[in-house]
C-alpha cells in the first residue's frame, strides 16, 4: 500500500469525473489506465510481481482483497463528501 493511501484516495475522487477506476493485476492494466486517463488500483497477487507493478507507478497497489474493499469504499465515500 502507498505511504499516504487516504491522499491518493482523495485525489483519485477528486481528479476523475468518471465512477470507476481500471483494476488490474499486470503492467498491461496500469498502462491502459493512464492512456485512458483513469486511476489504477493494481493487484499485487496476480500473474506479475508487487516489484515489476510497482515500477509502472500504478495509482494504487493493493495487497489483499480486504484492502481492495477498503480502497473502494473510501473512494465512494470521497465522491459524496466533495
Amino acid at each position: 500500500t502507498p505511504k499516504d493511501p487516504q491522499g491518493k484516495i482523495r485525489a483519485i475522487a477528486k481528479i476523475n469525473p468518471h465512477p470507476f477506476a481500471v483494476v488490474g493485476d499486470t503492467q498491461v492494466d496500469i498502462a491502459a489506465a493512464r492512456a485512458s486517463g483513469i486511476p489504477s488500483i493494481t493487484l499485487t497477487w496476480g500473474l506479475q510481481s508487487r516489484q515489476i507493478l510497482s515500477q509502472k507507478n500504478p495509482s494504487l497497489l493493493v495487497s489483499n482483497a480486504k484492502g481492495l474493499h477498503a480502497i473502494i469504499d473510501q473512494i465512494i465515500r470521497a465522491r459524496d463528501i466533495s
